[in-house]
């Protein structure tokens, strides 16, 4: 029977049970009424509890559940896979290693410098110096679970207010910003004309000369503020030569300059303002660099504290194969010939070999390098030939076709694979 037959018989025998086109269910208006709901939905929802039926999860009927935290062991093949993806766009990302942005719970999208996270869903680009990528990924999605879960929610928010007040600064930069260019550039090009090097060259006295260079400025200021109000008027000699021998526009010379001292002071106080909050925008970024790495050390801190507590934790297993005791046999079932040498070896347990305490090598390195790298739990008996490393299980070799140990992806066949036997 097919899945249409299925379906349709399911259909016929609970099509009496489904309820009745309403306007507050029908399609065209699913949420008119909102005391009710949508009625179709739930009706499905009850008759699926009735019947004992599962419902897949989905973020449109129930909550998307927050991610648990993966152990030391998950964590770092997590971390590892996330750097794997960025294989080969190593160059899309100059400042930035796949390390980083893995331990930013990012992954490369394999287009231009664009990553995105798996959980939210959010994608990122345009990379620069200085970008940090946890904090990158705080700011745009705040209300990722992973940043929950790795950053926590006090980071969340300082990081939230650090860049809402940063835009206010630099909105209010954006709308206060000087208007006119610096007057004195106006000047300085003035004094680098040939224009000006013709005025000059009229006054042979250089005592002559030296009292009129700030009626000559006077003049251009003058000429420029009535007559070049547009910034297109062509300047010539003769437009300031007149005004110095004509003593009636004197006056209006003082003036206009005092004009241009006002532009100038006027200029010079919102360029400082501007840099004032500039200075304000660079302090923004420092706190949030220190933020990140007080909260990045105290999440490596913890994250070295889980490592070293599994690692304890296969330490015991493991040890419990080479340093404990063996089961001893009950008196009535020793056999005739049980020799008190024999008795006293069971009673004793084996204890680490000379050979290791001599040689300085501990033993809980060892028997952790012993441990499959894949289930983490069993014993590595499999060697792989290519590679030369002692990695896996017997249960989890067969479906292995890559090297399990950190660092080293070489693809391997049946034949590459060898049981070894430890004495």
């Amino acid at each position: 029977m097919d899945s249409r037959t299925t379906n349709l018989n399911f259909y016929q025998a609970h099509r009496t049970e489904y309820p009745p086109q309403t306007p507050e269910s029908s399609r065209g208006s699913l949420f008119l009424n909102p005391m009710q709901g949508n009625t179709t939905h739930n009706w499905y929802r009850q008759q699926l509890h009735t019947r004992g039926l599962s419902h897949t999860a989905s973020e449109h009927v129930y909550p998307r559940l927050p991610p648990s935290t993966p152990s030391p062991s998950q964590r770092m093949d997590i971390l590892r896979a996330k750097a794997d993806t960025f294989l080969g766009f190593e160059y899309n990302f100059p400042h930035h290693t796949p390390t980083q942005m893995a331990e930013a719970e990012l992954s490369c999208e394999k287009h231009s410098d664009w990553v995105g996270c798996e959980w939210c869903g959010k994608r990122l680009r345009n990379w620069k110096s200085g970008d940090i990528p946890w904090v990158e990924h705080t700011r745009f999605s705040p209300h990722c679970e992973l940043v929950k879960r790795e950053m926590g929610q006090p980071f969340i928010e300082a990081i939230i207010k650090s860049f809402d007040l940063e835009k206010e600064i630099t909105h209010y930069c954006d709308q206060h910003t000087p208007l006119k260019n610096d007057p004195r550039a106006l000047l300085d090009a003035f004094k680098e004309s040939d224009e000006y090097r013709v005025i000059k060259n009229v006054f042979s006295n250089p005592n002559d000369l030296s009292k009129q260079l700030p009626l000559i400025e006077q003049a251009f200021i003058d000429w420029h503020y009535k007559e070049n109000s547009s910034g297109k008027s062509i300047l010539r000699a003769t437009n300031i030569l007149t005004r110095m021998n004509n003593l009636q526009c004197h006056t209006a010379l003082k003036e206009s300059w005092e004009r241009f001292l006002k532009d100038c002071d006027e200029y010079d106080a919102q360029l400082e303002v501007l840099q004032e909050k500039q200075q304000q925008i660079h302090c923004l970024k420092n706190e949030r660099i220190t933020l990140f790495d007080t909260v990045n050390l105290q999440r490596q801190t913890k994250i070295k504290a889980a490592q070293e507590g599994e690692d304890a934790k296969i330490a015991r297993r493991l040890q419990g194969l080479y340093v404990g005791e063996p089961p001893q046999l009950p008196a009535q079932n020793r056999p005739a010939n049980f020799s008190s040498q024999a008795e006293a070896s069971t009673a004793n347990p084996v204890q680490k070999p000379e050979s290791l305490e001599k040689s300085g090598i501990d033993s809980f390195l060892l028997l952790k390098q012993m441990t499959c790298r894949v289930c983490k739990t069993n014993e590595s008996k499999i060697f792989f030939v290519k590679c030369g490393h002692l990695a896996s299980c017997e249960t989890c070799a067969p479906v292995l076709k890559k090297c399990p140990f950190p660092g080293c992806n070489i693809e391997v066949a049946t034949d590459d694979k060898i049981k070894i036997y430890m004495s």
